[in-house]
């Protein structure tokens, strides 16, 4: 469970705790010199990837109101702004 690490890595000033992306619950981690990335306005059409095993995917978690793959080595994640476009499986 990386939960105690983050809070102890919040204690001692290495994360920071917030609530930064909605339909998330609990607290969420991110660095001092990732806050102003997270505040600052999101381009609406990037092309970008991401590993389903990838710490910051959601997938594997029951998130309301998503509906991704299962968390394996194997299933890469497309996303062209904000929409999942691709699964792409080994």
């Amino acid at each position: 469970d990386v939960f105690p690490a983050a809070r102890l890595m919040e204690l001692s000033g290495e994360l920071v705790a917030g609530h930064f992306f909605e339909g998330l619950g609990g607290p969420q981690f991110t660095t001092r010199a990732h806050l102003p990335e997270l505040a600052a306005e999101w381009p609406t059409d990037p092309v970008w990837w991401l590993r389903a095993t990838d710490p910051a995917s959601l997938c594997g978690a029951s998130v309301q109101g998503l509906d991704l793959p299962d968390r394996r080595a194997t299933t890469t994640l497309v996303y062209h702004g904000r929409h999942l476009v691709l699964v792409a499986t080994a």
